[in-house]
């Protein structure tokens, strides 16, 4: 079935937050026997919890208003089920008396927009104010699902990212990202989109997404988070917002879930987002869903494989500490080892790699140029054979004070402690061959 779709930018609510309600308005859900009262504006209740609604859906190039409200239930509720809690439910309502459509959604406890708690400064720098709380750095803050949710509406292709349209939950330390109004999705400048290169897109979908593709053939463009966004130069303003959204083990874990989706998971929430006079269009988004989730699995395979092929190389390059490192004794290059360098930063030296159980963060990256060649790994530096000469001759027929002294300089690399024994070590063979020395010469 070819879709109709229309875009139309003017609201069908007004946005005067001053107008009453009207009196004794009731909405019923179309899937059960919900019945919802209006109490405000935007706002209503059933059974004494608290609930949003909306009849401000869009849907391009159609003006069927119960199809378009029943879509945007149906991106809400896929969003819960690929991000989990504490996404939002949705329900289909009508008017009956006004035979209006509306989606509802259940109101989030401890819930602040984006644009309510995040400050950029004028050098790219982003902080994070909740209320009644201390401003802090945004890194310093535990904050999860920025790349989820940005991932998971990639998917769905949704395009309005209004800096109110998502914000954060509070949960005990952490403040999980929720994306609400899904009120724009499947629209075709992403989701009839093909890639020859999601993954790559993917890494980056703050100028891919949100720059590039939602304004994309568009005659007015959309510069949403423009915060962050350079649109004109394509470019981030704020580089940190790259480790916010574009986060490795999110990216993977969100596209696990896509990739994880049945027709049975798709029929399901279906059914609890369109009416029965509109199953042959929701039958025609499941299966654009489906065919569109092809791409996603193809991306979380390249992306697996590089995020493995990392793993494995980090995990088989084992250091060995200086201590115990001998040179060979032949001609032949070691495979690992510790390559000396008199401004090596202390802190990036590491004896010993822990492979952690999620890698969240790409590695430090040590490099050196030997012979015209360069030498990359996440933990180790390859000790080339030149560098072995240079050493073995520089401690070739040493007295004993000068191997002492050329000793010192290698407990740079060591931890306080491990110097302060080898220094004690050291002392006690000095003493010996010095006190060796004086009785041969009495």
């Amino acid at each position: 079935m070819d879709l109709k779709f229309e875009t139309s930018q003017t609201p069908v609510e007004s946005m005067d937050k001053s107008k009453a309600p009207e009196a004794a308005v009731r909405l019923t859900c179309m899937h059960n026997s919900m019945v919802f009262n209006k109490t405000e504006f935007l706002c209503c209740e059933h059974e004494g919890r608290p609930f949003r609604y909306s009849s401000n859906n869009q849907l391009e190039r159609s003006s069927d208003p119960l199809l378009a409200a029943e879509l945007a239930v149906f991106s809400g509720n896929l969003l819960k089920f690929i991000l989990g809690e504490p996404q939002p439910d949705y329900y289909l309502a009508k008017n009956k008396e006004k035979g209006k459509y509306y989606r509802i959604s259940n109101e989030l406890e401890r819930y602040e927009d984006w644009v309510r708690v995040i400050r950029i400064d004028s050098k790219g720098e982003i902080f994070f104010n909740w209320p009644e709380s201390v401003e802090k750095p945004i890194l310093s803050v535990k904050i999860r699902q920025l790349t989820a949710i940005m991932v998971a509406c990639h998917f769905l292709g949704e395009i309005d990212w209004a800096d109110d349209n998502f914000g954060f939950v509070n949960i005990g330390d952490e403040f999980i990202a929720v994306r609400l109004d899904p009120g724009c999705s499947f629209h075709s400048s992403v989701f009839e989109n093909t890639y020859t290169n999601l993954a790559d897109r993917l890494e980056n979908l703050l100028i891919s997404y949100i720059s590039e593709e939602i304004n994309e053939d568009q005659e007015d463009s959309w510069h949403y988070l423009s915060s962050l966004i350079d649109h004109e130069n394509k470019k981030l303003k704020a580089p940190v917002a790259k480790l916010l959204f574009s986060n490795r083990t999110e990216l993977i874990t969100t596209l696990c879930r896509i990739a994880e989706l049945t027709r049975e998971d798709l029929e399901m929430i279906a059914k609890k987002s369109f009416s029965k006079e509109h199953w042959s269009y929701a039958e025609d988004y499941i299966n654009q869903l489906l065919n569109r989730q092809e791409s996603y699995q193809e991306a979380l395979n390249t992306l697996s494989k590089a995020k493995k092929q990392k793993h494995d190389d980090m995990a088989s390059d084992v250091v060995t500490p200086l201590k115990y490192f001998e040179p060979p004794r032949d001609n032949s290059t070691p495979s690992t080892g510790l390559y000396l360098m008199q401004n090596f930063s202390l802190e990036r030296k590491r004896k010993r790699f822990n492979l952690p159980e999620s890698i969240t963060e790409e590695p430090d990256t040590l490099s050196l140029k030997d012979n015209g060649e360069s030498f990359q790994h996440g933990h180790a530096v390859i000790l080339q054979q030149s560098q072995l000469q240079i050493e073995e001759e520089e401690t070739t027929d040493l007295s004993p004070e000068e191997n002492h002294r050329g000793t010192i300089h290698r407990l740079g690399f060591f931890s306080t402690n491990e110097a302060q024994t080898i220094k004690e070590e050291e002392k006690d063979e000095l003493r010996k061959v010095t006190r060796s020395e004086f009785m041969t010469d009495s």
